[in-house]
This record gives structure tokens, C-alpha cells and sequence, in this order.
């Protein structure tokens, strides 16, 4: 029987990066996410600050959930 991994590491929240007309800034994302992963982040928390996760639409939050994964 294998034992559940062990967690551990820092996972940072990332704030959610719009342009001026509102959109998610999907770039910055990715700027944001790689740039903790070269800094040995072990994760990342997106819609996780400042208010994002009730403050972005639903609509976008998908998209921006599943951009992130892929990134």
C-alpha cells in the first residue's frame, strides 16, 4: 500500500492581471505563473486575492483556470 504524498512547499496566490479595457491579461498570467515556478514555487492559487475569485465573472474564470493549467 502506498502512502499519500506528503505535502509541502510554498503555493503563492497570484493576483489576476487585467488590461485596461478589462480583459484578463493572459500574457502577464503567464509572465506571473513562470516566474514563481523559476523561483521553486511548488504551486500557485489563482483567483485567490484581493478579492478576484466573487469579483471575475464566472465566464471568464474557466478560461482563466484552464490557461493557467496549461501554463
Amino acid at each position: 500500500m502506498n502512502p499519500k504524498p506528503k505535502l509541502g512547499g510554498a503555493v503563492v496566490p497570484l493576483v489576476t492581471p487585467a488590461t485596461a479595457d478589462g480583459r484578463i491579461d493572459l500574457a502577464a498570467v503567464d509572465r506571473l505563473i513562470e516566474s514563481q515556478i523559476a523561483g521553486g514555487v511548488e504551486g500557485v492559487l489563482i483567483l485567490g486575492t484581493t478579492g478576484e475569485g466573487p469579483c471575475v465573472p464566472q465566464a471568464l474564470r474557466r478560461p482563466l483556470i484552464e490557461h493557467a493549467v496549461k501554463t
